[in-house]
């Protein structure tokens, strides 16, 4: 029998935690987060079930086999094996590696499609996407804010760089490239996907949760509060450890209350055009 498998595909900071988690209030949906980036870069120090990595139940048992030699082909089947040995056939895994499609002259990059390109292959799984996607004024102004915190001195030269590189103009391009890259890789391996909106997630959580549970072909479970999401994040978003985040979903406003986002949505009109299309626009089971 298959594993039903769930990928989030999308942009970073598109809220693929907060997705994570509530996918994890269906009784049998277990989310883990960003798996691809647990091997490629590095463990977190705590796992949203409250456990070290290494005592959480899941993480614990898979870093114990683990080896830093393996592919990311094989660090996969040892998650996957993993989550066979723990769970029954009819529990879901949720993988919120989100995609990276940002490289200007695509080759064969692990990091493109983050891990998402080795599960299609795999005949035990019967694999979900979900395409994660917010608002191209409100994804700039997160980044722009993440930005901010994290200022130091820098170069002329790397303030030119950042300049251009992390200007409101260059991230709607950015955006408007990745989702037109995941998208052509969903339709060119022929995935089953559902496009799912971070403003939709945010102000009506429970009937994103229909909607993915009528994807799924799972009944659907009333929705309470993140808190009793059954999560094993290990890598995500720092919310899934900050226990007032979790009493409730919000709508994240801020971009609404700044100017950047004017000029380049007046001059990169098709870009806002796509952007009402992909955010606002019909959803797409496929």
């Amino acid at each position: 029998m298959k594993r039903k498998v769930i990928y989030i595909a999308g942009l970073y900071h598109t809220g693929s935690t907060l997705l994570d988690l509530l996918l994890g209030n269906l009784p049998n949906v277990i989310g883990l987060g960003e798996i691809f980036k647990c091997f490629h870069d590095k463990f977190e120090e705590q796992c949203s079930c409250g456990k070290t990595i290494e005592n959480c139940p899941f993480w614990g048992e898979v870093l114990s086999k683990y080896d830093s030699s393996f592919s990311v082909d094989e660090s996969y089947e040892l998650v996957l094996e993993t989550f066979n040995d723990q769970y029954s056939t009819d529990k879901i895994l949720v993988d919120s590696s989100k995609c990276h499609p940002f490289k200007i002259f695509q080759k064969k990059d692990d990091r493109g499609m983050q891990g998402l390109n080795s599960l299609i292959y795999r005949p035990d799984i019967d694999l979900y996407v979900l395409h994660l996607v917010r608002d191209v004024r409100s994804w700039s102004n997160s980044l722009n804010l993440r930005d901010k915190r994290y200022r130091s001195d820098h170069t002329p030269l790397e303030n030119i760089y950042m300049f251009i590189f992390r200007s409101t103009f260059f991230r709607f391009i950015q955006w408007y490239v990745g989702h037109k890259r995941i998208l052509q890789f969903i339709n060119k391996n022929k995935l089953k996907s559902l496009r799912i909106s971070y403003e939709s997630l945010s102000i009506n959580p429970a009937d994103t949760l229909k909607d993915c549970c009528n994807f799924l072909k799972i009944e659907y479970d009333e929705f309470s509060d993140l808190s009793n999401s059954k999560s094993h994040i290990a890598v995500g978003n720092p919310m899934k450890l900050r226990s007032k985040d979790l009493g409730k979903v919000t709508y994240d406003m801020r971009w609404l209350e700044t100017l950047s986002h004017i000029l380049p949505s007046i001059i990169l009109l098709p870009i806002m055009k796509f952007n009402q299309k992909l955010t606002y626009g019909r959803k797409d089971i496929k």
